[in-house]
Formats: structure tokens, sequence, C-alpha cells
């Protein structure tokens, strides 16, 4: 279906599904943030996206908490939704890696459902720092409960092995296709803030608003405990520590 989403210029543009794929912990709501607030389509409707999303421990929770642990039915029925915001496109975020499908499958199968303007977006995790990174923000940002539940584990002495998963599900094959987009933990703390905003244009919708971002992803960065956490446990300043979520990944990497 064909809308106008500008009058005054006359463009037009597709319904556009845009999916997210990132373990609890990865950014997938900052993301969701960036492209939400930074595009210049979503700007004209109201209600507005707030210009600051971060809380107190880092999150971009204040916009939205994604953090669905699904399956790809999840991803399926989103995908076949024919219901659109007036806007034009809507999000879906969250990890559907399970014991019936790997990211690789989950990738392929999501990318076989999608029309040629739809989007997936991959945050990787390509480094053991990128994925204690997550693993310690999921530990913090969401209740140990639903942390726990995510990784399917009731307690400590299962976290060793939960991280070992999580970092044996983390790669995928090289994607040759223009509907996908991958994202690293990297780039998304560490690269130029203005490089970040591409991934607006790659969506499709041309970006505003350059310096809010800029302004917030620098508090965004500094409120990142986890970075120096990982940065500490890589040069072995944490082999003592109590914190479960710490000791775990410490344990991980003396075996």
């Amino acid at each position: 279906m064909w809308k106008v989403v500008n009058g005054t210029t006359g463009y037009t543009t597709m319904d556009k599904n845009i999916v997210i794929f990132y373990v609890p912990g990865a950014y997938g709501s900052y993301i969701a943030w960036i492209i939400e607030r930074f595009n210049t389509q979503r700007k004209q409707f109201s209600p507005a996206i707030v210009d600051n999303p971060l809380q107190s421990d880092g999150s971009a929770h204040a916009h939205a908490s994604y953090c669905k642990v699904e399956n790809m039915r999840s991803v399926t029925e989103f995908l076949s939704n024919q219901e659109f915001p007036e806007w034009g496109y809507k999000i879906w975020a969250g990890w559907p890696v399970d014991e019936h499908n790997t990211l690789d499958q989950c990738i392929e199968q999501t990318l076989e459902q999608m029309n040629n303007d739809d989007r997936l977006i991959v945050v990787s995790r390509d480094t053991i720092m990128g994925a204690g990174i997550s693993w310690l923000n999921a530990s913090t940002k969401l209740t140990k409960q639903r942390w726990y539940d995510s990784l399917d584990i009731s307690s400590d002495d299962e976290l060793v092995d939960a991280f070992a998963q999580e970092l044996s599900q983390r790669h995928f094959n090289y994607v040759n296709d223009r509907k996908f987009i991958d994202v690293s933990i990297n780039e998304l703390l560490f690269a130029r803030p203005e490089s970040l905003l591409m991934v607006v244009k790659l969506l499709g919708f041309d970006i505003c608003d350059k310096p809010l971002f800029t302004e917030v992803s620098v508090a965004q960065r500094k409120a990142q405990s986890s970075v120096t956490i990982m940065k500490n446990i890589l040069s072995g300043k944490h082999d003592d520590s109590v914190d479960p979520a710490v000791a775990s990944i410490v344990s991980y990497i003396k075996e």
C-alpha cells in the first residue's frame, strides 16, 4: 500500500517493517530510539519521540523497553500484520533464537518473508568485549528473574554455561541482501556519533537533529559502566569479583 507521507514535498513511501535482532543488553531500545527520533518522516506525527531516552542505569528505556526473548513465530506474526501507524513503519525488536532456530536460520527466514522496503537490523557481538558488555547490561538493566528467564536458567551456578551458550549463538554467516543491516556493539559505543545516524539513512529516511544526537550519545557512553568493567576483566582486574555476572565472565575466560 502506497501513501503520501509529506504533502509539502510530495514524496511517497511504502509501508515498512523494521526488525531488530538483539539479545537483552545489546542496545536494541537505543537503536529503536535513534530510528524513531532522528528520521524526518516520524517527526511530522504525534506523539513526539522523547529527546533524551536515557535512564540512570544507562539504558534507553525512557523511550521503550523491548527486550523480548521470543521466537520466529512472533516475527512472522509481526511481518504478516498489515496494520501500520500513520507514519508508515513499525518496529519489532527482540531475540528470536531458540532451540529450534539458530541466528542464521532466523536471519534467513526473516529476509525471505520481507518485502523489498523492509529492513532487518542485527546487533552483532563480534568480540568478547561486545558480548561481555551486553551480558553485564542485561544483568543490571533487567530484574534478576527476568534475566534468568531470558537465559532459561534458575541459579547463579548456571551462569558460566549460559554465557558460553551466549557466545556460541552470536556468530552468523555473511549476508548479501540489501534488506540486511549489521550494527555492532563496538560501533554503537565507540564510533563517531554522526556515523551511527547512517542507520536512519539505510532505512530509507532523511536524518534530522544531528546536534541533539551527538549530545545524547556522549552522555549515553559515559553512563555505560559495563564498558569499564569489561576493560578491567580483560586486563585481569576483576578476578575476585563477587558479582555473579562478572564472575561468570571471569570464570569463562579462565577456562
